[in-house]
């Protein structure tokens, strides 16, 4: 459904009150129906899920909303026409995220030994691979949330061969997503080569929207180079991740006094003073600007 495309884009660039509206439109429009076919309660499903999803990104909402629809969003698995198992899972995978949110590692972990239980005896076809490739995807940030790298790795390679079954490599999104969680993973278990060598992979098609996700690609490059001691490339990336931030709309959500303080600290490393304290000047300023 086009709606939905379109909430899941607003939800992952943070515009939550204008997927939400058009979310709270949907359930709506249904609710007026008493009598309800599969294919409605598979757009209502859908839509509980977008509407946990949004509220468990909206700091300002306490967490128990987005339970709410989780809550609702199981209630119509059982309605559901087929693939109840991955629709079990992609409930269960809303709770873990909720969990993870919540810093409740031992209960992430839990439901991630449940899912994996069931994921593997799911037979992947044509008509369910989308939401097999949304829920691995889930799996492998959940466990690298956990720190448990190697586990995200084999999530996140097997992902990739599904991916590069489905997609055009040079030109999706998904692919440039998952080659560059893959070099995250690689960054936490200390391969920094290997993880430049995913990140760079991952620019071939970021670098085509230079929004905010690509400036996270830019941050993380710097963050490895920093960790090697390449202190002028982490500088070249920072102001990179930098040139976008500042184009974008969205600048509320954006630390820049965490940015501009890393770039005077790799100008102080270089030796660099009048540089170095120009960028912790506006590094004060803007956190002046947040405590007023």
């Amino acid at each position: 459904m086009f709606y939905h495309n379109a909430c899941r884009v607003l939800n992952q660039r943070g515009e939550l009150l204008v997927a939400r509206k058009l979310l709270n439109e949907i359930v709506k429009y249904y609710k007026r129906y008493k009598d309800f076919e599969r294919r409605d309660y598979k757009t209502l499903y859908e839509t509980y899920l977008l509407l946990s999803e949004n509220y468990r990104k909206d700091y300002d909402v306490h967490y128990t909303v987005s339970f709410h629809y989780l809550k609702l969003a199981d209630s119509l698995v059982s309605k559901l026409e087929k693939d109840e198992a991955m629709n079990f899972i992609t409930v269960a995978l809303g709770r873990a995220m909720l969990y993870n949110e919540l810093e409740k590692d031992s209960h992430v972990y839990e439901l991630l030994k449940y899912i994996s239980g069931i994921i593997c005896e799911i037979e992947v076809s044509d008509r369910n691979i989308i939401a097999f490739c949304s829920n691995l995807s889930d799996i492998a940030f959940l466990y690298g949330e956990l720190g448990m790298y190697e586990k995200s790795l084999d999530c996140n390679f097997a992902l990739l061969n599904y991916e590069k079954d489905l997609f055009d490599e040079d030109k999706n999104l998904d692919i440039s997503t998952t080659l560059h969680n893959i070099g995250y993973s690689f960054m936490g278990l200390g391969n920094n080569t290997r993880a430049l060598d995913f990140y760079y992979k991952s620019l071939q098609y970021r670098e085509m929207l230079m929004d905010s996700i690509t400036a996270n690609t830019y941050d993380l490059i710097a963050e490895t180079y920093e960790a090697m001691g390449e202190t002028t490339k982490t500088l070249d990336f920072l102001f990179k991740a930098l040139a976008i931030y500042l184009e974008d709309e969205n600048t509320g959500n954006i630390p820049f006094e965490v940015t501009y303080e890393w770039i005077g600290q790799c100008y102080y490393k270089l030796g660099k003073l009048v540089e170095a304290a120009k960028y912790y000047n506006l590094s004060q300023q803007y956190m002046s600007d947040d405590v007023e």
